[in-house]
């Protein structure tokens, strides 16, 4: 490969890895402070854990009042709540409080069911309104509470894309987190940046690649290491509230990160026989889902 320059930062608590062929390092450094602005910028708005984000000011006094807020963000929540009816809603991002309550919850008691039970009658983006008069937002629950857990690093490789193309990078190669990846161009030896998908118990295996030009792909999944570190599923159906268990990969490839980000989540939670009525909705995305047997064995069970 001819030189090229790598550089590395932290955002959204992930790091992302950026690798810039032909790119000298001062030009590289000024790039990095770009992005790293324009993230921690995005991050500030949609981080839960930001008390002065936007979505936590939604979350605190949106279900009281209509909320008018920043431009950008009002945007992203009507693009959110578009592709959340595109994936016939095993994409939601108002389901923070059922979030919440799993995670914090140790073991089975008596109620749970219907407590969960009536969070999902009282969640969803039906509950969500928006005014494009005045850019406001009101939640029509008390139960709806936003998370971007589920998009955040496909909008930031969207910045990301943005950035390098006003600066007229022609190629490089970008992942966040391992599991976000922003291909510009081509490699410098080839026609494509070739990405593999590894078999999540024989990481040395690639059990797909996938040839990636001026694309991003979002591979969502739930892996030994989740099950380890969560006790369950960290993937929630929306509709049943129930994690998703199964060891499985979801990959999706495509023109827009936050879309990709969107589908290869919703992918996991979708039933086997919604998958193609989904997939009619986003043209020109390409997914890949694998199973493992009880055996460890993968498997490509839909393309």
């Amino acid at each position: 490969m001819p030189s090229a320059t790598y550089r590395n930062l932290f955002s959204m608590g992930t790091r992302m890895d950026i690798v810039l062929p032909g790119i000298d390092d001062y030009f590289a450094d000024q790039l990095l402070a770009v992005i790293k602005e324009q993230l921690t910028d995005i991050e500030d708005k949609i981080s839960n854990y930001n008390d002065n984000s936007v979505f936590s000011e939604l979350n605190r006094e949106a279900a009281s009042k209509p909320v008018i807020i920043d431009p950008d963000i009002f945007w992203m929540i009507e693009e959110l709540a578009g592709l959340s009816e595109k994936t016939r809603c095993y994409f939601d991002f108002t389901i923070g409080k059922i979030l919440e309550f799993e995670r914090n919850k140790e073991a089975f008691h008596p109620g749970d069911d219907e407590q969960i039970k009536h969070l999902l009658e009282n969640t969803g983006i039906k509950f969500l309104k928006t005014n494009r008069e005045n850019l406001s937002v009101e939640f029509g629950s008390p139960f709806i509470s936003l998370d971007s857990g589920a998009f955040g690093k496909g909008a930031a490789l969207d910045i990301v894309k943005t950035v390098l193309n006003k600066k007229t990078v022609n190629t490089g190669f970008i992942s966040f987190g391992e599991s976000s990846i922003l291909a510009i161009g081509s490699h410098p030896f080839g026609d494509s940046w070739k990405t593999a998908i590894t078999d999540m118990f024989k990481p040395e295996v690639n059990v797909y690649v996938q040839d990636l030009k001026d694309q991003f792909l979002s591979v969502s999944g739930i892996t030994p290491q989740n099950l380890k570190k969560y006790g369950t599923g960290h993937i929630l159906n929306p509709k049943t509230a129930e994690p998703v268990k199964s060891f499985r990969q979801s990959a999706v490839a495509g023109e827009k990160g936050l879309v990709t980000e969107v589908l290869s989540t919703a992918l996991l939670c979708a039933p086997e026989d919604e998958r193609d009525a989904i997939m009619d909705n986003f043209p020109g995305y390409k997914v890949v889902i694998i199973e493992y047997d009880a055996s460890y064995k993968s498997k490509i069970v839909y393309s």
